[in-house]
């Protein structure tokens, strides 16, 4: 009999040094539609890595009915979103992913199937149309297209995911300048200075962040030349093309042809600074 690979993997690099899964976001469970879903979840829910491998771990998830006597079906699934989760999603089907959930949790795909309780268990993320990082939340829901019929989906509940990992360097990290305090004085002597070109640095980080808000990314989202210059010209900026590329390149510190939100905060100094 074939076995499922996935889990001797997971085991055999647990094994290897540094081969730990580990915590990159999680969140607990708040309710969801009280007007749609006629239960809600609770639990939480953590996105694991291990290397190239991401999986979602949920712990002690329980689905509560919200009125004794209500024997309606309660069938619901996994959808991971990139959107700011809430309690209504109308449109979480075409824009998020269901996750597959296999047949050893539940036959027809669902996470919550009647009053089961789930309780502790993993989906893997392996094919996950994009990097799992990138997503920002979870919902569990049932389809609009799942008894009762529904005009949208309906959410039981869902995690607004916080980032367990350590926090994106600042641009005076990026530049080194919280190691060298003269250094720091005469970049803020340069900022005080009348005619400097420079803002104080929260301008950069604050227009970086609109920049990647217009572009609808998030922020460990980074970005190719185009995408460069298509952020300037939502910021108003207006170089010539051989200047854009030269600020870009100056601002990939690791000339890997994308740049991310905190070099894009180096690229904007550097246009005030020549």
């Amino acid at each position: 009999m074939d076995r499922d690979p996935e889990p001797i993997l997971s085991t055999e690099r647990a094994q290897d040094v540094g081969g730990l899964w580990t915590t990159q976001k999680y969140g607990d469970f708040v309710q969801g539609d009280k007007r749609l879903a006629p239960a809600f979840v609770t639990g939480r829910v953590e996105l694991q890595q291990l290397r190239g491998l991401f999986k979602l771990t949920f712990s002690e998830l329980t689905t509560v009915r919200r009125r004794q006597g209500d024997n309606s079906c309660l069938r619901a699934k996994v959808f991971l979103t990139r959107k700011k989760t809430k309690k209504r999603m109308a449109d979480l089907e075409e824009t998020g992913y269901n996750v597959p959930v296999p047949s050893s949790l539940d036959a027809r795909g669902y996470v919550c199937n009647g009053d089961e309780t789930s309780g502790s268990f993993d989906l893997t993320l392996r094919d996950a149309p994009e990097d799992p990082l990138f997503y920002r939340g979870l919902c569990i829901a049932k389809s609009a297209q799942d008894a009762p019929l529904t005009e949208e989906p309906a959410v039981y509940g869902f995690v607004r995911f916080v980032d367990d990992r350590p926090e994106m360097s600042t641009t005076e990290n990026a530049l080194g300048l919280h190691e060298n305090q003269d250094l720091m004085g005469k970049v803020q002597k340069a900022q005080d200075t009348k005619g400097s070109n420079y803002k104080p640095i929260q301008v950069y980080t604050r227009t970086a962040r609109k920049a990647w808000e217009e572009l609808d990314l998030v922020e460990e989202q980074r970005i190719g030349f185009g995408e460069f210059k298509r952020a300037l010209d939502l910021l108003d900026i207006t170089l010539l093309e051989p200047r854009a590329m030269r600020l870009f390149e100056s601002a990939d510190l690791n000339r890997s042809g994308q740049i991310g939100i905190t070099e894009f905060e180096i690229a904007l100094m550097m246009n005030d600074g020549t």
